[in-house]
Formats: structure tokens, sequence, C-alpha cells
């Protein structure tokens, strides 16, 4: 029975997931906000740890990566072939439509703020998690990491 479930939540994910590569770009997709602006929306919106989870639920479009250097030019990575979707649990990564991974994570927060926990590593998800409604930052600049930028998608 329980594989049964899992089979069957893999394959509505699937589904969702080849269907938004289906649809057209929309026109309004929203430009990546800087991080000033994106930070001071995220502390708005007073997230809890359960609010958090809930809004982050749902697919997610990776746009950029940033890597920068003390003293140095950043480096961009821009890619347009990645979603990731968050359900109760699970991050199911999909690229140009096909599904690549699926991962347990648990969302935590401290001191510092929100996280996604994960057994493995999941590129592009790691450090502080900042979120707008239709925005997500993984903030690892602090760490000398790379900040990943996410639209919602829609």
């Amino acid at each position: 029975m329980k594989y049964l479930l899992m089979k069957s939540r893999t394959t509505f994910i699937a589904i969702c997931i080849v269907l938004c590569f289906g649809c057209e770009k929309s026109a309004t997709e929203p430009e990546v906000l800087s991080f000033d602006d994106l930070y001071a929306r995220h502390v708005k919106s007073q997230w809890n740890l359960t609010t958090f989870h809930n809004a982050l639920m749902g697919g997610w479009k990776f746009k950029e990566s940033k890597c920068c250097a003390v003293d140095a030019d950043c480096e961009t990575v821009l890619r347009s072939d990645l979603i990731y979707v968050f359900s109760k649990n699970i991050i199911t990564v999909a690229k140009e439509g096909e599904i690549t991974e699926e991962i347990e994570y648990s969302v935590v927060k401290d001191d510092f703020g929100f996280k996604i926990q994960t057994l493995d590593p999941v590129e592009f998800i790691d450090g502080e998690v900042y979120m707008t409604e239709d925005q997500l930052l993984f903030y690892l600049s602090p760490l000398d990491g790379c900040d990943s930028y996410f639209v919602r998608n829609k």
C-alpha cells in the first residue's frame, strides 16, 4: 500500500512538472529582486515555521546563482531548465521536464532564520532561506558560498 501511495504521488508530481513545462513562458514573470528588497519583504511577512513551510510548497523555477568572492567579480549561473517542487516533505527536481531527483527534506528555524535540511545535498539548495510570495533565495554568500534565486512557477 505504501508503495502505491509513493508511486501515485510521484506520478502526480511528474504530471504537474510536465504540464508546467508545456505552458508558455509568462510575460509577467518577475525580475529577481535585489537581496535588500527580498529580505525586507521576507521580514515584513513575519513567517513562523508553519506559515513558511506552507508558503514554500509548490513549484519554483531556478533563475540564477551568484557567486562573489571578496575583491573579485561575481560569477553568475543562469538556468531556465530547472524546476524544484516542494511537497510536504519531498523536493522533486526536474530538468527539462524530466525528474532528476527526489529528496526528503525538512524546514528548520534557528537563531538566524529558516533552512532546508536534507540528508543528501541538492544543487542550489543551501544556506539561509528568504522568501516572498513569488521569490525564493538561498543565501550562502556570508559563508563565501553562492546565492541562488528562484521564482514561483505559475
